[in-house]
């Protein structure tokens, strides 16, 4: 029977990135290391790690969650002391409740390189939006990856997340 998209809950970039983060987490959940970084090309790939975050596998070692009082279901995983597998001092996931695996920004100080959360992956730079860097990953785990950065401040947005809570940003999600 063949899906009907009229009234499905996922958009099809929503589905896309339920399948890859789906993946993703299979293969991680995989690994036989205690550690979740990796050595790629004698440097440490953070993605893995930044993806379990995203995700929620790293939730019980939140500081806290929060129910955000917004009409949107957003919800709020923090870290108030940082995340030292990210090499961050402060980290927090904004996530939709109901598409958790797609639709998720996850916001670190770290004054770790952007390059070293993209692992293997290249960066490519789009423009400025409110006064800050827009950048998208490209391959890798977080493929398609929008990232915002000031400072030492990093805000990665899946595209199913840009696309809903932040309309102004979307102009660059689900693009190539």
């Amino acid at each position: 029977m063949p899906l009907d998209t009229s009234r499905s809950r996922f958009t099809l970039v929503g589905m896309k990135a339920l399948v890859l983060v789906s993946v993703a987490v299979m293969c991680l959940s995989s690994c036989k290391t205690a550690h979740p970084t990796t050595q790629m090309g004698g440097k440490e790939d953070l993605s893995g790690t930044l993806l379990q975050a995203a995700v929620g596998s790293l939730d019980p070692t939140a500081s806290s969650r929060l129910k955000l009082k917004n009409p949107r279901r957003v919800r709020m995983a923090i870290w108030d002391k940082g995340l030292a597998l990210l090499h961050a001092s402060s980290l927090k996931v904004y996530f939709d409740t109901d598409q958790r695996p797609s639709s998720w920004r996850v916001n670190l100080v770290s004054t770790t390189p952007l390059s070293t959360y993209a692992g293997i992956s290249s960066v490519q730079t789009l423009g400025a939006w409110q006064g800050l860097k827009v950048s998208r990953l490209k391959g890798g785990l977080l493929e398609g990856t929008l990232v915002t950065q000031k400072g030492s401040t990093l805000d990665f947005y899946s595209s199913a997340y840009a696309l809903r809570y932040q309309s102004d940003l979307s102009i660059w999600a689900g693009q190539k």
